[in-house]
């Protein structure tokens, strides 16, 4: 386990940390499989949220009219602090958290170390 830590404390860190505690715990070679889980399901949370955010900044600097979707921009951070309150959560109850799309992406991300 990363820093002697027990499973559920390790993956409610990797979690709760988002893209920082997801690389900590995999850099520091979590061996369980809901661990790894864990701090994979925190980065693709990370890079789907951040990647998010840059289409719509695309879309709307494209359409000429920024403030008009400044409401998706709220609704992304709504929805990603509720997945940063629902994952961890669960990780430090002992449950995997499997947030909706975002779990496929965890999968193939980790195609080969989850068995």
């Amino acid at each position: 386990m990363p820093f002697g830590l027990r499973p559920s404390v390790a993956a409610g860190m990797a979690s709760l940390f988002s893209l920082f505690g997801g690389i900590v715990m995999l850099a520091a070679g979590a061996t369980d499989t809901f661990v790894r889980w864990s701090a994979g399901q925190a980065i693709v949370l990370w890079f789907a949220w951040l990647v998010a955010w840059m289409l719509v900044t695309r879309a709307s600097s494209a359409a000429g009219f920024p403030q008009i979707h400044a409401w998706i921009y709220r609704v992304l951070d709504v929805a990603f602090i509720a997945a940063l309150a629902y994952s961890p959560a669960q990780a430090f109850l002992g449950k995997k958290a499997r947030l909706p799309g975002i779990a496929s992406l965890t999968e193939r991300m980790l195609t080969g170390t989850i068995r």
